[in-house]
């Protein structure tokens, strides 16, 4: 009772009342107390008691599905102090992902796509959030937002989108109260019975796909626990992160489409209703499972040639047989089909086995003198026929192949080649789909899910890409298990006393050989597939116990020595090599690849416009991103469309593997390579970028984007945030002392040296504007430079506005203004403007680096927007007169010059860079003199006098450039001639 009390008081003590009762007027008419109504009726409305707390942000990002009966103020004040300093209480920008989360089950995809035209948004559901609603768009014909808002009339008041609003309240009425100032009835239909209509619809669909028997076999603690397989999926499962079938991998769908939406229902749900119509990809590989291995026919055997007899073998390949004819035959075929330099014997041997077919077959062509033939009178169980076999073989290298498993290519040849790599190796084992830690592309999976490409082309990638890699294991498995002569004299056979059932026989003795000096290792250059446990039979599992306490009295330190090597998983580098080589082979000589950074902003703009052009044309775009000093990720433009995605490449770490990126690149071989940025690395790391592309031979551009090739801050702005003019390296040099922030950062000469090889060896230099072309050209000696203004797909919509009626001036910024972008200009106008009480007003679409400087001097900020579009909705709803773009830096391009110019308000801009150039050509806008960027009295009178009187020309339209065809236009790569020149101008029309 005390710590509720503290905890009301504490509740109270942050509740704004001022705030809350200026924000809703109806609670301020009915004359209520502003924390009495919060604390009773308003934090289940989702009202916010202070403009710090957001209730539904709170409630949806911290609270889980079943705290339905708690205030969420409360809750937060019920931390301790130092867990409240670090929760986030107001939203950021994650707030439309949160906003997704909630509403995604309840968006009818089909009634909003047949509506509603979305542009170039690629999903419904974010053109709703970020401009539908706004636009009176429905998100499902039984919701109606405008009546919605109309009932609830403080939702405007909180601009919040009402599909949103009424869902996240919806449960927070378990028991209505009559005496809440706004009642959340549904326009239609109420929010329980929808939850409870789509619950048993979930069921329904979910079990239509639900595979029982794998959920069991995988899942041994629902199995033993005797549970119906689909209601523990159903309550407990999709929650545990399990997968209800073999093709959907949980974990994957919500790290590739489900991103920072912890509180989403159930992703297999999400895949079936919404993400298999997108594209979704269930997993990174394939959506069916291998198909069963196809017996060979009459006229594939009379093609092959017998092995050698035992006597001139080298090695001796040894198939225990039982069942399984398709099986069995493939795997036979298959080793005699693909010669060898190593003279090989091939034993089958027949445990009197039940298939009458089979056992005419093996004789038959045992009798045509293929293989050598061996039948056990009676059936003596799997280790002792393999000990047999090792009799028979007496002094010979032997391959135990499982008749379930089919090699391919010079497999003997490779694995003969490591077996004599070192003299106290006991036994080699190759890669598999299925054979646990030796197991590809997931180790200790059964990887029955089809790739790309076929088991044959796997294994030729292995070797191509793992040429003689190995690693050592503790143990081997044995659907292909080499053990060699040496060993075997010194170790002996199998141990058919303890393990004659079959399963633990291959550990055992591997044990045995680590104990004797040997050692076991893993040929990553080899890959055999293996269709065991195709059935999910569970005979395994169900002796698993029996067979681990074998194995484990014998061997105490078996479960360790396996723990610890899959803890450090050394074949790791060897699977995602081979990934790679996989996602380079399907792309090879058809894509291209940009290098960037994963700052988002302008650059980030243009290379998806760039990437989503080319894609059109066919042309796949694979981006590295660098992500910090020495890390590049992995982004593929229309993964959804792609038989690979890009998580199958993951990071590439320049440090820890610097040889690995070229390796990569030559395996792909793309069209060409264009740099964007190298922003984010280190200028080690950068260098080893450079080496790497120019090492590779192949064709690449470079975008100057911003001045990095000159200037270790890239903008030429100093640390004092001024324009520096770029000087020479003399000053540079002082520059580079004075910055506190500047860690790694090479002699300007060094830089300058570097960057103009890498230039000069560039088939192109593309420069967005005339400025920085003429900058650089003052720089570096470049015979390759080229104009390309950036794409831009901006719809106009400008509609007229009177500019001289109003009695406030209201001027904008648009985008994250930093002391670059004019933050500090922009600070100094609004103090100016407040001291001598002026008639015009600030404010940022966006957000600033210093909002708090910013609220004091009374410029409203509006926080990060998600997307372009949602920017000039934003800009239209702020009804602006003006937009000063206060960059004091010559920028390249300026987005959000293109942004002011497609909203139809008209720009101002120093007289500097790409922005006054743009403005120049447009003939629209207030091009400002330099000098009064330190001059915020004479800068606000300007905008006030002759700002004011060039306002009255409104734009009318906004032409902007376009890329038909990006390879030719843009590129230039068609265009070719036949002694490799190239024209010297062209790209693009205006439009």
């Amino acid at each position: 009772m005390i710590k509720r009390q503290r905890i009301r008081k504490l509740a109270e003590s942050l509740t704004d009342k001022e705030f809350y009762l200026s924000t809703y007027k109806d609670v301020a008419a009915d004359g209520i107390d502003a924390f009495k109504h919060y604390d009773l009726y308003g934090w289940k409305e989702g009202r916010d008691p202070s403009a710090d707390f957001c209730t539904l942000y709170y409630k949806d990002k911290h609270l889980s599905r079943d705290s339905a009966g708690i205030n969420p103020l409360y809750h937060y004040c019920g931390l301790k102090k130092g867990e409240r300093l670090k929760v986030a209480t107001k939203p950021k920008n994650d707030y439309i992902e949160i906003q997704r989360a909630v509403i995604e089950p309840y968006f009818d995809l089909g009634y909003y796509l047949s509506r509603y035209n979305i542009g170039k948004y690629s999903d419904p559901l974010d053109h709703y959030l970020c401009i539908g609603w706004r636009s009176g768009n429905n998100p499902t014909p039984y919701f109606d937002g405008a009546a919605y808002i109309r009932k609830h009339i403080f939702i405007k008041q909180m601009d919040l989108c009402p599909f949103y609003h009424y869902v996240s309240t919806s449960s927070l009425f378990e028991n209505k109260d009559a005496n809440s100032s706004a009642y959340l009835d549904a326009p239609t239909i109420g929010a329980r019975a929808f939850k409870a209509t789509n619950t048993t619809e979930r069921q329904k669909i979910i079990a239509k796909r639900f595979d029982k028997d794998f959920y069991l076999s995988v899942y041994e603690d629902v199995r033993m626990a005797r549970k119906d397989a689909l209601e523990h999926y159903l309550e407990f499962g999709w929650i545990e992160g399990r997968n209800p079938n073999e093709i959907f991998s949980a974990e994957f769908y919500r790290s590739a489409y489900m991103k920072d939406q912890e509180i989403h229902d159930d992703p297999f749900y999400h895949y079936l209703t919404i993400g298999e119509k997108r594209g979704f990809k269930p997993n990174p590989f394939g959506r069916d499972v291998w198909p069963t291995p196809k017996p060979p026919s009459f006229q594939d055997w009379a093609e092959i040639k017998p092995a050698s007899d035992l006597d001139n073998a080298a090695v001796v390949v040894v198939v225990p047989v039982y069942k399984g004819f398709e099986e069995t035959l493939a795997a036979i075929y298959n080793t005699l089909k693909n010669s060898q330099t190593t003279p090989f014997c091939l034993l089958v041997i027949n445990d009197h086995g039940p298939d009458d077919k089979l056992n005419a077959y093996l004789s038959d062509l045992s009798g045509r003198g293929l293989f050598k033939y061996e039948s056990n009178p009676q059936n003596v169980g799997f280790v002792r026929t393999v000990n047999r076999a090792l009799e028979i073989c007496a002094g010979k290298d032997v391959i135990l192949l499982n008749s379930d498993a089919i090699p391919y290519n010079d497999w003997i040849d490779r694995l003969v080649q490591h077996a004599y790599r070192f003299p106290d190796i006991a036994t080699v084992t190759p890669l598999s789909n299925n054979a646990t830690i030796f197991s590809y592309p997931r180790m200790n999976y059964n990887n029955r899910i089809a790739l790309e490409v076929g088991p044959e082309q796997i294994d030729a990638y292995a070797r191509a890409c793992n040429k003689n890699s190995w690693n050592e294991v503790p143990t081997g498995v044995g659907f292909c298990f080499y053990m060699t002569a040496t060993a075997i004299k010194c170790v002996g056979n199998f141990d058919a006393e303890t393990f004659g059932l079959g399963y633990g026989e291959e550990n055992d003795y591997c044990m045995r050989a680590l104990k004797a000096g040997y050692r076991n290792i893993q040929a990553n250059d080899v890959f055999v597939y293996h269709s065991g446990g195709a059935s999910f039979d569970n005979t395994y599992s169900k002796n698993m116990k029996s067979i681990e306490e074998r194995l484990n009295a014998k061997h105490p330190n078996y479960p360790t020595l396996v723990y610890a090597h899959v803890a450090a998983d050394p074949a790791q580098t060897a699977r995602r090599r081979l990934d790679c080589y996989r996602f380079a082979s399907f792309y090879n000589k058809k894509c291209a690849v940009f290098v960037s950074h994963s700052a988002g902003g302008g650059i980030e703009t243009h290379i998806l416009a760039q990437a989503q052009g080319m894609s059109s044309q066919g042309v796949p775009v694979i981006i590295f991103r660098s992500v910090k000093d020495h890390i590049l990720t992995v982004d593929l433009i229309d993964r959804n469309d792609c038989a690979l995605t890009a998580t199958l490449v993951g990071k590439f770490d320049l440090i820890r593997e610097p040889e690995f990126f070229t390796e990569f690149l030559c395996w792909l071989q793309p069209l060409f390579v264009h740099v964007h940025s190298f922003a984010n690395l280190d200028w080690g790391c950068t260098q080893k970028i450079i080496r790497s592309i120019a090492s590779t031979k192949l064709d690449y551009y470079y975008t100057l984007h911003d001045y990095a090739p000159v200037c270790h801050r890239n903008n030429l702005v100093t640390p004092r945030a001024t324009f520096c003019g770029l000087p020479n390296t003399v000053v540079c040099r002082s520059c580079i002392k004075s910055d506190n922030e500047a860690k790694g950062v090479p002699d300007p000469v060094e830089r300058r040296a570097v960057y103009a090889s890498f230039l000069q060896g560039a088939r192109l230099v593309f420069a967005p504007s005339e400025d920085i072309a003429k900058r650089m050209l003052g720089v570096f000696d470049l015979d390759n430079i080229q104009i390309r203004p950036h794409e831009e797909r901006f719809v106009f919509r400008a509609k007229g506005k009177d500019y001289t009626s109003k009695p406030i001036m209201r001027v904008g910024a648009i985008g994250a203004i930093g002391p670059h972008k004019g933050s500090y200009v922009i600070h100094a106008l609004a103090v100016d403007a407040q001291l001598r009480h002026l008639p015009i007003s600030y404010e940022i679409v966006g957000y600033s680096n210093v909002p708090s400087l910013m609220s004091e001097a009374g410029v409203t900020e509006t926080g990060k927007y998600n997307h372009d579009y949602e920017a000039l909705e934003l800009i239209a709803s702020r009804e602006l007169d003006i937009i000063i773009l206060p960059s004091i830096w010559p920028e390249t391009y300026c987005y959000a010059l293109s942004l002011a110019l497609a909203a139809g308000v008209m720009p101002a801009v120093f007289d500097i860079g790409a922005q006054a150039e743009r403005l120049r050509k447009s003939g629209f806008g207030v091009i400002i003199d330099y000098k009064l960027i330190n001059q915020p009295s004479e800068l606000n009178n300007y905008l006030l006098t002759a700002g004011s009187q060039s306002l009255s020309n409104v734009i009318t339209s906004y032409a902007h450039h376009r890329y038909n065809d990006y390879l030719a236009d843009y590129y230039l790569y068609s265009m070719a001639t036949s002694d490799g020149e190239v024209q010297s101008y062209g790209g693009g029309e205006t439009v």
